[in-house]
C-alpha cells in the first residue's frame, strides 16, 4: 500500500508540473495588447475633426510577421467600464470613427505595429460639459491577446466655456 500512495502522489506531482509548464509557456508566447489602457483629449470648441494614431504591441518578438486588426468594440463594454469605475461616459457614435485601415502588421523581429490612422467626424455636435469615450479592440489570429489589454479607451471631454460678467461701474 505504501508504493502505490508513492506513485499515485508521482502521478499528481506529475500533472501539477506539467499543468505549471503549460502555464509558463503561456506565460513566455508573445501576445499583442495596447501599451496604455487609457488616451484622453480635449475637444475645442470649433474643432469637428480630430485625427490621432492607433498602435498595438507585442509582448516579445516573433520569428515572423504578425498581422492584427482593429474595431471599436460594443457599447456593453463602455456599460461594463462605467459600472466598474462609477462613471459615466457616453461612447462615441460609430459613424463618426473612419479607420484608415482595420488592419496591420507587426513585421518580424519587431514589437509595434504600424500605425493606423483614426479619424473622428461631428465632434462640433458634442455636448461642451460631457464625457465621450471609444473603446478599440486588437485582434490578432495568429497570436493571442494580453488579457485586460486588449481594449484601449480613447475619452473626450468638450470643456463648458464660462464667460464672466463685469457689471458696468
Amino acid at each position: 500500500m505504501g508504493s502505490e500512495m508513492c506513485i499515485r502522489d508521482r502521478g499528481s506531482m506529475a500533472l501539477l508540473l506539467g499543468a505549471c509548464n503549460d502555464s509558463m509557456n503561456d506565460l513566455l508566447e508573445p501576445k499583442v495588447y495596447f501599451e496604455s489602457k487609457e488616451y484622453n483629449f480635449s475637444v475645442e470648441d470649433e474643432m469637428d475633426v480630430m485625427t490621432f494614431d492607433l498602435v498595438s504591441r507585442l509582448s516579445s518578438a516573433t520569428s515572423s510577421q504578425v498581422d492584427v486588426s482593429y474595431s471599436v468594440a460594443e457599447p456593453s463594454v463602455v456599460d461594463e467600464y462605467n459600472a466598474k469605475y462609477g462613471t459615466n461616459y457616453e461612447m462615441l457614435d460609430v459613424s463618426q470613427v473612419k479607420l484608415s485601415s482595420t488592419t496591420s502588421s507587426i513585421s518580424s523581429g519587431k514589437l509595434y505595429a504600424d500605425n493606423v490612422e483614426v479619424e473622428l467626424s461631428g465632434l462640433e455636435a458634442l455636448k461642451a460639459g460631457n464625457s465621450y469615450v471609444l473603446p478599440m479592440r486588437v485582434h490578432s489570429s495568429s497570436v493571442s491577446t494580453l488579457s485586460g489589454t486588449n481594449i484601449a479607451y480613447f475619452f473626450f471631454s468638450k470643456p463648458l466655456n464660462c464667460l464672466l460678467y463685469t457689471s458696468p461701474s
